[in-house]
């Protein structure tokens, strides 16, 4: 097989190169449970749009997509392992463990310019490869955020009591709050069949649990306390599995000897999701569960991603790409907040558009200056969401993204750093704007496993 102008890769064997990185991975974990508590507590500091259906969709695309725009369809890499299309993973040489972790601070701003400022963080996935036959058949294993659920919103209201022997006036206040969200577990191989052409395919697991609630609390009138506070709170439980192809095709010596370009895709078949949601009712922190437990299934759209990347040298890579998702064509048989099961009012089909541009300034020579071997990324990209509280108008996201890709003393394993700043619909009528700005870090390794020593 011909030597490929991105074939970028570092290789170490050595036991003590081993240990290090299980310590950097170990120590990432432990990062990460670490601020567990602080991510609980800010499990309701997100969009208020992912209050609508099940929740905002992630995205998911590797540290070296995500600085480049989440344009990762037709990506060839040997360091890195492609979470949007099976069709590369034929292309392991190295086993390959990757986790990331994202902070992101968000500004929510209404019609009345008041604004409301929110930080989380969460986990950004997780990502094991390794070839069974070297460039020809590799096994890819991932686990990362399919849809989020974080929002909490207050409104503030008066009414009267009714009574004309007592004619109060009672302030209250209604909260709106939810969490939780759905899961993706993947796992699928990619067999090459010949340099220029592979496939790949994969089997995924969805599930989760989704919590909404609204907590009324009346204040005191002149008279004393006049209605009793209440809470209601619903849980949905969510499964279901899918199956996702993909395909790239790559063609050498296009427009100038030593170039490159991939085309890739990847097609998901339609999910069905079960649904067992059940209700709780009660006063203050005291709750009893409302009727038995309510079933149901969610029909969930096909997705198609496509994309192209081109590399003039073993410096550059060019990548563009989007997916297309018909969630106008999504069912529910129970009731989902923005949805109107009779009508299927309420949706969009999904749009997004990515594009971005990844530099090395040492290609290929793993004894350059450590600047030289530094990756830098920057991208831009474009999302249409499936659900809006107002159906006159789509929520749109423009997000803008960079990143670089560090180098480590360990060989075979890099530190991506990404930063992206975006902005999430309109202060108008009763919709708001949100402004995020999001850091996150990924710990990629690869060392060589499951392969026995041979005698000389």
């Amino acid at each position: 097989m011909p030597s490929l102008p991105f074939s970028r890769i570092g290789t170490g064997s050595a036991r003590f190169g081993r240990l290090l990185e299980v310590r950097a991975v170990l120590c990432l974990v432990t990062a990460m449970l670490a601020v567990s508590p602080g991510m609980a507590q800010d499990a309701r500091d997100g969009s208020l749009y992912s209050r609508f259906g099940i929740g905002a969709l992630q995205l998911h695309a590797g540290g070296q997509g995500t600085g480049i725009g989440h344009a990762g369809y037709a990506l060839h890499s040997l360091q890195y392992v492609n979470p949007n299309n099976p069709g590369a993973w034929a292309d392991q040489v190295l086993t390959r463990l990757s986790a990331g972790f994202a902070y992101q601070s968000l500004v929510i701003s209404n019609a009345n310019e008041e604004t409301s400022r929110l930080a989380s963080g969460q986990l950004g996935g997780i990502q094991l490869g390794f070839p069974l036959i070297q460039r020809k058949l590799g096994v890819a294993l991932g686990f990362a955020p399919f849809s989020r659920v974080n929002y909490n919103v207050a409104n503030e209201g008066t009414l009267f009591a009714g009574d004309p022997a007592r004619p109060d006036t009672v302030g209250y206040n209604v909260n709106f709050f939810g969490s939780g969200g759905i899961q993706q577990v993947t796992g699928g191989l990619g067999y090459r069949f010949n340099p220029n052409f592979s496939i790949g395919a994969s089997l995924n697991a969805l599930f989760g649990i989704i919590d909404d609630g609204r907590e009324t609390i009346f204040l005191e009138g002149p008279s004393g306390p006049l209605f009793l506070d209440t809470n209601l709170e619903t849980s949905t439980r969510l499964n279901g599995f899918s199956a996702t192809f993909g395909t790239l095709f790559s063609v050498q010596n296009v427009f100038a000897e030593e170039d490159y370009i991939s085309v890739g895709g990847a097609f998901t078949l339609p999910a069905t999701l079960s649904a067992k949601r059940v209700t709780s009712l009660g006063q203050t922190l005291d709750r009893d569960t409302l009727g038995a437990t309510i079933s149901g299934e969610i029909d969930m759209p096909w997705q198609l991603g496509m994309g192209v990347a081109y590399y003039p040298d073993n410096r550059w890579t060019i990548s563009a790409g989007g997916k297309f998702a018909p969630w106008t064509n999504l069912r529910s048989t129970i009731p989902l907040p923005g949805y109107d099961s009779g009508t299927a009012q309420g949706l969009s089909d999904v749009v997004q558009l990515g594009t971005g541009i990844e530099f090395l300034p040492a290609g290929s020579d793993l004894l350059a200056a450590w600047p030289a071997r530094v990756a830098y990324r920057f991208g831009i990209s474009w999302d249409r969401a499936y659900i809006s509280p107002d159906r006159n108008m789509n929520i749109e996201t423009t997000t803008v993204s960079a990143g670089f890709g560090l180098p480590t003393l360990i060989p075979g394993a890099r530190l991506d750093l990404n930063m992206q700043v975006g902005m999430r619909g309109a202060a108008q009528a009763d919709l708001v704007r949100d402004v995020f700005y999001r850091l996150s870090m990924s710990v990629n390794i690869g060392e060589r496993w499951f392969q026995t020593p041979k005698l000389r």
